[in-house]
């Protein structure tokens, strides 16, 4: 009898942000007898500007066995366009080299659209973690347009499982399994205090001491309001400035907008010799999510303090629309861009302190459901609608 031939899975990573969140799955994955796991990096996560994670990868025993640099810089739409261009022409290559059965994309990046559509006009199954949420941005549009392309969906939580069934899938291939991001965070070493190392060998800025109390900044751009982004960052800046402590801030990703917002805070720092900030582009994820726990709180407007943030009780104050209707725990405190009412709320949330932890996405073993579901299911090449 022939042995059978292990189904080739293609998970993409396209953001360092993305590697704590897949480092899970592709642990079962490359574990699994039933599947032949395959990585694909590319995108920012190939740029030293936005966290060049390959060695990362490397270290964690799984080597990227394509790289696709297709980042064109310029923290503009036309860039963003340009290089979602480029990633449909290259990723095409690279599934039709690699054999992939399956393809794996996560999340709502831009560039995650043109990897899928790649996909699907190769007659690849296509697999979408994290459909069915809701947020602002142009993020909203490419996760539905990318559940629209997608054969197997695992979502996070069960309003976004419903919300994925109205868009016309089929039930039975649209599975809540929990969030990602709390798998990883399970396997972590979570210390009270984080090790002051951890953040000063990396960046530019003060020196930090994280024995005393320190907030994180994660600010993004909102492509929808790229004008805005240099006005949207500095009120963020005068509101932790006013709080008097110490900051780590992660440098932005490379949305249109983020040129403006890098070149206010470039230019912040050479007014401002003395300060309490150490800007940081990129922190190992283990490293990363024991500053993060560590944290008195988190401002700005990204996802990990929505998700993670909410498992770990760590104070949030969300800024803005870029998370605009996401699930969210009671952690998070909302926020304008004005730099009065988000230093009222860092206030408000310093003065609260921890919080409960949430199981809003999940208690963990995420992975596993995806690997074993991904095992019992067969879903058909040819999609259609449930209506």
């Amino acid at each position: 009898m022939p042995k059978r031939r292990k189904k080739r899975v293609s998970v993409v990573i396209t953001d360092k942000a993305q590697l704590s969140r897949l480092l899970t799955l592709l642990r079962e994955l490359k574990q699994s007898s039933y599947f032949q796991l395959q990585v694909i990096l590319g995108g920012s996560a190939l740029t030293y500007r936005y966290g060049n994670i390959t060695h990362e990868l490397n270290v964690a025993g799984f080597p990227p066995d394509a790289r696709i640099p297709m980042a064109i810089e310029g923290g503009e739409h036309l860039g963003m366009a340009k290089t979602a261009a480029l990633g449909m022409l290259e990723f095409a290559t690279a599934f039709d080299n690699l054999r992939s059965d399956y393809v794996v994309v996560r999340g709502d990046r831009f560039e995650v659209l043109p990897i899928a559509t790649a996909a699907a006009y190769m007659n690849k199954t296509l697999v979408h973690i994290e459909g069915g949420d809701r947020t602002g941005s142009i993020d909203e549009s490419v996760r539905h347009a990318v559940t629209k392309l997608a054969h197997v969906h695992f979502v996070t939580n069960e309003a976004s499982r419903r919300r994925v069934v109205r868009l016309g899938e089929l039930k039975e291939f649209v599975f809540n399994v929990g969030s990602l991001d709390i798998d990883f965070l399970q396997h972590q070493r979570l210390p009270r205090q984080a090790d002051s190392a951890l953040v000063n060998q990396h960046g530019v800025g003060a020196v930090l001491d994280l024995r005393e109390p320190y907030i994180i900044v994660m600010q993004n751009p909102v492509t929808t309001e790229a004008a805005e982004a240099r006005r949207q960052v500095s009120q963020t800046l005068s509101a932790v400035l006013h709080a008097g402590l110490q900051v780590v801030w992660i440098w932005p990703n490379m949305d249109a907008g983020s040129d403006a917002m890098s070149k206010k805070i470039r230019e912040w720092q050479v007014r401002h010799t003395r300060h309490r900030i150490r800007f940081i582009r990129y922190l190992e994820p283990s490293d990363f999510v024991q500053v993060l726990h560590a944290a008195s709180a988190v401002v700005g407007n990204s996802s990990t303090g929505i998700k993670e943030c909410s498992w770990l009780g760590v104070p949030v104050v969300n800024i803005g629309t870029r998370q605009h209707g996401r699930l969210r725990a009671q952690n998070v405190i909302n926020a304008d861009y004005d730099h009065t009412v988000i230093a009222r709320a860092l206030a408000r949330q310093l003065r609260h302190g921890r919080y409960p932890q949430s199981t809003i996405y999940g208690n963990g073993s995420t992975a596993k459901k995806i690997v074993r579901t991904l095992r019992e299911i067969s879903p058909p090449a040819q999609k259609y609608n449930a209506y």
